[in-house]
């Protein structure tokens, strides 16, 4: 369901699901740590220098060295930096999940002058809903009076309930595109820090997870033969999947 500025309303039949984000990291860092992969927590990659990565991990400094470097940390990606790759331009979103008054069976985007760069949304999960907006990052101070404005007629309206939000989160969403180039030498970017969420809806998961597989395919073929010129496929196996998945999605 799409709210257009001029108060229209349309309504289009296109099945989809909404993932419960937190179950769903909790059980790929399962699956993954079933695999063998160690989970490191309170981690922060502070530099890159060759097959080098410096973190602190709790406070302490550790380095660790890798011949396949994945950078899958997001949209300020160290990994992407060091490739000498350019920053992104961004829009900044803000999310709560709010109880709802009644089950909704349709997500809702909704546009507005105002949201220059973005949009607003409300996309349910049982009885609650992830209820948020998104700008260009050049309008952000905009971001908290837009926000409330749009929770009000929420509210206003029925849509949504006054209690205590549920879950609030923010972040940045790269909305520039693909990067330039998705790898060079032992580094790879995948998700977020490669630039390929929905250049219309700024979704990012299903990209990460496509981008993550393919990687990660790569790195183990790589390391497996030892040939690590198999890594050289890897931007265009990224733009051949993309391409095909986004047609496929206009049609």
């Amino acid at each position: 369901e799409v709210s257009l500025p001029s108060g229209e309303l349309l309504r289009t039949s296109a099945p989809g699901f909404t993932i419960e984000r937190d179950r769903f990291d909790r059980a790929l860092a399962s699956a993954a740590q079933e695999a063998g992969a160690e989970i490191i927590t309170s981690a922060c990659a502070t530099e890159i220098a060759g097959d080098a990565v410096r973190a602190t991990i709790n406070g302490k400094a550790f380095t660790f060295r890798g011949r396949v470097i994945i950078g899958a940390e997001g949209p300020l990606s160290l990994v992407a930096e060091s490739m000498g790759m350019r920053r992104s331009r961004f829009a900044l979103g803000f999310q709560e999940r709010l109880p709802l008054t009644r089950r909704l069976h349709r997500a809702s985007i909704y546009y507005d002058h105002r949201y220059v760069g973005g949009y607003a949304w409300v996309f349910p999960r049982g009885p609650e809903a992830n209820v948020g907006l998104a700008l260009d990052e050049g309008r952000s101070k905009e971001l908290p009076a837009l926000y409330l404005d749009f929770k009000w007629k929420l509210l206003k309206t029925g849509i949504v309930s006054s209690e205590k939000p549920l879950f609030k989160t923010c972040g940045l969403i790269p909305v520039t595109g693909m990067a330039e180039k998705l790898q060079a030498g032992h580094f790879l970017l995948a998700g977020d820090a490669a630039g390929v969420t929905h250049p219309l809806t700024g979704a990012g998961i299903a990209a990460a997870v496509i981008s993550g597989r393919l990687a990660g395919e790569l790195a183990a073929q790589s390391l497996k033969t030892g040939d690590m010129s198999l890594l050289a496929s890897y931007d265009e196996e990224c733009a051949l999947t993309f391409t095909h998945e986004r047609a496929m999605a206009i049609k």
